[in-house]
């Protein structure tokens, strides 16, 4: 009711993503007020592929996600512990992120027989990301719950191919077999499966990054995001 209420005693509403601007025109319900998205864009000029990066003879699957659980970290380990058993190349898994489940998934990698090809790393200031992203080789998202998922965007950015649960936002930003995979369950037998295709094809992790960067670049670049939004600015003023 409270929400209701502020939205719609405004005079514009922007949403970051399609999904939460659907939800926002549902608790309104007044079809005449529309909501105008206004992305999470990143700033293509330091979320970009470095060119100069070595690559790791095994290919580095990575995240970048505070370990909580509604991003379900144990989904991937899951997913990575059926990788490293079937897969002809046998990748690496970087967790970047801190949290109180830390302790807990260090646990689980070792039940899983993995923990030696699994690094986790504490929780990296943005402006180090850009740099973390261009370590990897696929980067994924596992998320039980999701409205957008910058990180997907940042890591489209660095022409990464990313593979994601079906929630909303990675939904939105993903094109599914065009700048990566979205998954159709959050059974981690598929997740394994879309990885080994992945890890074990150079040129399809190329199409899908280049693909991924594009996408960023028509409808992610922050400079474009900002323009949008202060439009909404200035049509309310007027």
């Amino acid at each position: 009711y409270i929400v209701k209420k502020i939205l719609n005693l405004a005079d514009a509403v922007a949403a970051t993503s399609k999904a939460m601007a659907v939800e926002a025109e549902r608790i309104m319900g007044d079809s005449s007020k529309r909501v105008t998205v206004t992305p999470f864009g990143v700033d293509v000029s330091l979320f970009k592929k470095d060119e100069n990066r070595s690559y790791s003879t095994r290919p580095i699957i990575g995240i970048i996600k505070y370990l909580k659980p509604e991003y379900n970290i144990p989904l991937l380990l899951n997913a990575f512990a059926i990788v490293s058993e079937r897969s002809a190349v046998k990748p690496l898994l970087h967790i970047y992120g801190s949290g109180p489940l830390k302790d807990e998934f260090i646990a689980l990698s070792k039940e899983l027989g993995i923990f030696d090809d699994v690094t986790f790393f504490d929780t990296i200031p943005n402006q180090e990301v850009p740099k973390a992203l261009n370590t990897m080789d696929v980067f994924v998202n596992s998320s039980n719950v999701e409205s957008f998922g910058v990180n997907i965007v940042e890591a489209m950015a660095c022409e990464l191919p990313v593979v994601a649960t079906p929630c909303p936002g990675p939904k939105e930003v993903i094109d599914n077999g065009i700048t990566g995979v979205v998954l159709s369950s959050w059974d981690p037998k598929e997740f394994a499966d879309e990885l080994i295709k992945l890890v074990e094809s150079p040129a399809l992790r190329e199409r899908y990054g280049k693909a991924g960067r594009e996408k960023v670049l028509r409808e992610y670049d922050w400079s474009k995001n900002v323009e949008t939004l202060i439009d909404v600015y200035n049509k309310v003023v007027q």
